[in-house]
């Protein structure tokens, strides 16, 4: 049994306890959680074991259980600083996805002292068995006694309240967030007291559709609230409620529930188990590569290439556990499947790394023997498929024998990583332990080493300054010439467009923004690597070799430095340096694998792909080439075998992949999170997924990736189609990122992520370069704005907001800018370009 103690604990809000729903409430469980990654007001929780303890003291002769709840929470108020607060009921079941409970239970504003606080909290007990809330049980079939745990907060001295909803509540349109604000506190337009002024934003492209005639929002902080909905239906995975206020120009996240009476089609996230034993697993949403829904045919090439790698890795290396990906609507979820016992896997896992790192020592010869060889004979065999000309029959043993190739070249691309990643980690470790050093310093031994990735740079920044001393480089630079064609118009346009074609013909099969198979590599899409030349056109970078001299000076600088420091330890120097050799050797492979696999393979398959597609719409098998990504690899093959028309289901397939699009994915499925297990690699450098919980607004932590300090304006980057922001001196602000994105790394002032470790592709490619960059900020697009100015210390691990975020003007700001839009109350405000890609978080609150 609980102690009295226990039962009657008040922690503050954001306390691990306080996450618990069925103990506090659903509203001071949301909060909680909002509260690590939003501005949330800073509070203590009252449980519902207090209100079962001590309700007696509602009663007239519950002197003695009012006594007790002044003690404890006169303790909390102190500690809270003891100010004026706002009192609110948290009752078990309100706020839930089904159930809000909106105005049923009290809300009390304003009170200040702990006799106030207890009569405030006594109110919201009360309220739990008023008539209006009695009857809104009865009306929904909730025969349960009422359990009321309460929520007190700093009370928000508003200048402007809103209550937004990420989707129009009358109408139900999901496409665009509805905003309704007046000065003053949020009561006022919760009661009806006043007539609130009535923002509408287009979702998609947080366009301001129409606004008020009067306005006391200006547009910034109406997109500032735009954002932060967003991002709260993003992490809710459903539309939401929101209650925020603007106070000394900050904007405040005061509640946030679902909105119950939504009438959705996609209001659920169907989970169909190919396995009913992958229901005990614990799934999470693998958005470090996948951060967008995919067709079929991706869904595929996820199985058949990463999964299929992962798993055939742990078999080969023994691991004891499969890391599994299965697809569900479209998302791809990530999960470890123990083959130990719980007693086991912590010694398990320290023996598999100690096989991997034995392993990892082959590595090197395996790369340049073994594995480069079968690539090149994969890719060459791709290559040679005529789909065009073969028998239909033939073709589709052709189709099923390319994805058994796909599955040879992940199961090399995944020992690769095994390899190089354990390598890499054991020189941070061995570095680290031996001479007392840095990470930075450890991971500043092997930069420059990539030799592929320094080669894709040089030639093109030689192909960049061969078209700088062409006439008509203006063409290029202005975007008049956007294609090969248009250059080849060009007076001596023939000679750069040879280049450019030279160019293509070493790297034209990276250019990929992402891992979704429908992708074009720069040798399908020209127009993007002209793009980026046009981009380089604006800046004069320094030489890549000037760069690289840099870069191979100061690792020899370390080494020779960790030398000195053991030269009178012979048996350890011998052991750094056996580290060191492999790790130079090796360690590039963390990221050279992603030119010649990830990118190589991906650009040969999609070409074999819509080749294959091409010839079933000669055949009339398909209304068009790209219809074929709507299918799976099966139902290819039995069509080309059968002469199948698979017109008549594309329609079908088509609406399937818009209803998971409107599906709000959750974080996890399956089972809860279950407890980590040690013995591993340091996940803070080789998760890929990896995030850093932040706690301050304008100083966010992240893992040290690439020393150095960077500062400028943040560019945010979610896609390709972002690519053209970015600007000479941006700092780049991503998810994550891939080789495809290294002509953006070395125009960057600095590069900051959202997810993976010291060894994740933004990591290492900022390494390489020499570009100061901090990864795994967790919520870096949320928080961060297009043209913030940031410093990113790659040293450190921290990135310092400079300037506010946009929208945190001043009141009277808000008023002048009301002013000069009130003629033109039903205009369109264009959309920022830095929300041009939806379905990701971008809420340019900080957190508290």
């Amino acid at each position: 049994m609980a102690s009295s103690r226990s039962v009657l604990s008040v922690p503050r809000l954001g306390d691990p306890a306080t996450l618990d729903a069925g103990v506090f409430g659903s509203k001071s469980a949301s909060l909680a959680r909002l509260r690590a990654s939003f501005r949330v007001p800073d509070g203590f929780c009252l449980a519902a074991t207090v209100f079962d303890e001590l309700a007696g003291a509602i009663a007239h002769d519950g002197a003695a259980e009012r006594k007790r709840l002044r003690t404890i929470v006169a303790r909390a108020y102190r500690e809270l600083g003891a100010p004026l607060v706002a009192v609110r009921s948290s009752a078990i079941g309100e706020d839930g996805a089904d159930t809000s409970f909106a105005g049923q239970h009290e809300t009390v504003l304003g009170v200040l002292g702990v006799d106030s606080v207890v009569d405030a909290i006594l109110a919201c007990w009360r309220s739990a068995s008023s008539v209006r809330a009695s009857a809104y049980r009865r009306e929904r079939g909730i025969a349960t006694a009422p359990r009321v745990a309460v929520l007190v907060q700093r009370m928000v001295d508003a200048e402007i309240s809103a209550i937004a909803f990420s989707a129009d509540p009358v109408s139900a349109d999901e496409n665009v967030i509805v905003i309704d604000a007046a000065p003053g506190p949020g009561e006022r337009i919760a009661s009806g007291e006043v007539t609130p002024e009535r923002y509408v934003i287009r979702k998609s492209d947080l366009a301001i559709v129409a606004r008020a005639e009067e306005c006391s929002l200006a547009d910034a902080q109406t997109l500032v609230i735009a954002k932060l909905v967003r991002a709260l239906e993003e992490a809710h995975g459903l539309p939401v409620d929101v209650e925020c206020a603007f106070a000394g120009g900050e904007l405040h996240l005061l509640q946030c529930r679902p909105i119950t009476t939504l009438r959705r089609r996609d209001q659920t996230f169907p989970v169909a188990w190919r396995d009913p034993r992958d229901a005990m697993l614990h799934w999470e949403r693998e958005d470090a590569h996948y951060s967008l829904v995919i067709p079929p045919l991706s869904l595929e090439y996820v199985r058949c290439g990463p999964a299929f790698g992962l798993r055939r890795r742990s078999e080969l290396m023994r691991m004891p556990f499969f890391a599994r990906f299965e697809p569900f609507n479209g998302q791809i979820y990530a999960a470890l499947e123990w083959t130990a016992a719980d007693h086991e896997r912590e010694a398990r896992n320290r023996d598999a790394v100690t096989q991997r790192r034995a392993l990892a020592r082959d590595l090197p010869r395996l790369w340049t023997d073994d594995y480069l060889p079968r690539l090149r004979a994969h890719y060459a065999w791709m290559r040679s498929i005529d789909a065009e000309h073969v028998d239909l029959a033939k073709l589709a043993g052709a189709w099923e024998e390319l994805w058994s190739r796909v599955n040879d070249v992940w199961v090399m691309h995944m020992m690769t990583t095994g390899g190089s990643y354990i390598l890499m980690d054991e020189l941070v470790s061995t570095y680290i332990e031996l001479t007392g050093g840095s990470e930075a310093d450890a991971f500043a031994l092997t930069a420059g080493r990539a030799v592929t990735l320094q080669q894709l740079e040089r030639e093109l920044y030689e192909l960049t300054e061969s078209t700088r001393r062409w006439d008509e480089a203006g063409g290029i630079a202005s975007g008049s010439a956007r294609d090969l064609d248009a250059a080849r118009r060009l007076r001596g346009g023939p000679r750069i467009v040879a280049e450019i074609e030279r160019f293509l013909e070493t790297h034209g099969d990276v250019g990929q923004s992402g891992e979704d198979l429908r992708r074009p590599a720069w040798r399908d899409e020209p127009a993007n690597l002209i793009a980026e030349i046009a981009r380089r056109l604006g800046a004069r970078p320094e030489h890549p070799d000037l760069r690289l001299k840099r870069l191979l000076d100061e690792s020899d600088r370390v080494a020779a430095q960790a030398r000195d420091a053991l030269r009178d330890r012979p048996q350890v120097l011998a052991r750094f340096e056996e580290v060191l050799a492999l790790a130079r050797e090796a360690g590039p492979l963390t990221e050279e694998h992603n030119y010649w696999i990830d990118r190589i393979v991906q650009a040969h398959v999609r070409r074999a792909t819509l080749a294959v597609g091409r010839r079933m719409t000669n055949e009339r098998l398909l209304a068009a080439a790209d219809d074929i990504f709507y299918f799976y690899v099966p139902e290819i093959a039995a069509a080309l075998r059968e002469r199948r028309d698979l017109r008549p289901r594309t329609a079908e397939r088509v609406a399937e992949l818009a209803r998971w699009s409107r599906m709000r994915a959750p974080d996890w499925i399956g089972a809860p999170p279950p407890p980590e297990v040690a013995g591993g690699p340091t996940a803070a450098r080789v998760d890929l997924g990896y995030k850093v919980a932040q706690d301050d607004p304008h100083l966010l932590h992240g893992v040290p990736a690439s020393g150095g300090l960077g500062r400028g304006p943040a560019r945010l980057v979610l896609t390709m189609d972002d690519f053209a922001k970015m600007r000479p001196g941006d700092v780049l602000v991503c998810r994550s990122t891939n080789v495809s994105w290294i002509p953006l790394f070395t125009v960057a002032a600095a590069v900051v992520t959202e997810v993976g470790g010291a060894l994740s592709h933004a990591a290492v490619v900022a390494r390489e370069f020499g570009v100061p960059a901090v990864v795994a900020t967790g919520t870096a697009l949320s928080l961060l704005a297009d043209d913030q100015l940031v410093e990113v210390d790659g040293s450190a691990g921290t990135v310092r907001v400079l300037d506010p975020a946009p929208g945190s003007a001043r009141p009277e700001s808000a008023a002048h800018a009301a002013a000069a839009v009130k003629s033109a109350k039903s205009a369109v405000v264009p959309p920022p370009p830095a929300n041009a890609t939806p379905t990701l978080t971008d809420a340019s609150i900080p957190p508290k």
